[in-house]
């Protein structure tokens, strides 16, 4: 182990970060837990492949982090998703509508297996949507628990009063100015 790794501190929010004894001692306490879903896809030449699946990582780090003790779990993020629509360009990673709703239904079963009662679905990839949602009902029927999926479509509004380009979908204006404010190292606005 690296001296940088052993200084990192330990997120009490992190699922893959516990080991089983000290996770089934969160699990007395925590019902809840976030599974960011995103996509590894072009965006533009001046972006890095992994927007999608970084902001998905990213919100869900934010979110638990802004709840009071005891915050939600926040699992390893999904980083593939149905992206066939990219693959011209070279990088994407494509899979198929039901290779992901029977991997994040697996994920829900097993979740609900380990005691979580509510989970929060956080997607970064907007034509994950409907795979997701139809994942989530699934989960719901069998798991009876809560199943939600947050595509951002309520902070939509919000976003669209600022950014000064209109009907800014893809690799624009937003998804370049979330990565310059995360990640600007990685941003070539040269390129833009």
């Amino acid at each position: 182990m690296s001296n940088d790794q052993s200084k990192s501190p330990k997120l009490d929010y992190e699922w893959a970060t516990h080991t089983w004894p000290e996770m089934e001692k969160r699990l007395e306490k925590v019902d809840t837990a976030i599974l960011p879903c995103g996509s590894i896809e072009q965006h533009g030449p001046h972006l890095p492949l992994d927007v999608d699946f970084w902001d998905a990582v990213h919100l869900s780090n934010r979110v638990a982090e802004a709840c009071s003790e005891p915050r939600p779990l926040v699992l390893p993020g999904i980083p593939f998703g149905v992206a066939y629509h990219h693959q011209d360009f070279k990088g994407t990673i494509s899979v198929t509508n039901d290779a992901l709703a029977h991997f994040v239904y697996d994920i829900g079963i097993s979740l609900s297996k380990n005691g979580i009662q509510k989970l929060i679905i956080i997607n970064g990839h907007g034509d994950n949507s409907p795979t997701l949602k139809y994942a989530a009902q699934t989960i719901v029927r069998d798991a009876q628990i809560f199943v939600c999926v947050d595509t951002g479509e309520t902070s939509d509004p919000d976003i669209y009063k600022i950014a000064e380009t209109p009907i800014d979908v893809h690799a624009g204006e937003i998804e370049t100015s979330m990565t310059l404010a995360t990640r600007p190292q990685l941003v070539k606005l040269d390129l833009a």
